[in-house]
């Protein structure tokens, strides 16, 4: 019975260091956030479509985290970018195939002038 407890403990220890190192990993991330280290650049193709890229300006405390941190900060503000341009892609196509139902052909792509939201 006594070496269950001690899996159990130490599965608990596990779970709480994965907790801190995924909180560490949110607050490096905030911290960009909050610093303005991250912009999203649009630019054209040669095909002609859109294409969005995720810019970091690396701030010199960043250079001095371990590779496995780096990796992970990265890697997460990635996807919450990736989601957000999606989103509002998402979000966009809805409002002009709203616009074009009711009429308005029209693309200003001023989103929200108009009081529906789009």
């Amino acid at each position: 019975m006594e070496s269950i407890t001690r899996t159990q403990t130490t599965d608990m220890e596990v779970d709480n260091e994965l907790l801190q190192y995924k909180d560490k990993v949110l607050r490096y991330c905030n911290r960009i956030i909050c610093e303005n280290r991250l912009s999203v650049d649009q630019s054209t193709t040669s095909e002609g479509k859109l294409m969005y890229s995720i810019k970091f300006l690396q701030p010199e405390w960043f250079t001095e985290l371990d590779d496995d941190i780096q990796y992970n900060i990265m890697t997460n503000l990635q996807r919450h970018y990736k989601d957000i341009i999606k989103d509002y892609f998402k979000e966009y196509n809805v409002c002009k195939k709203r616009k074009l139902e009711d009429g308005d052909r029209g693309d200003d792509g001023d989103r929200g002038d108009d009081g529906d939201g789009c």
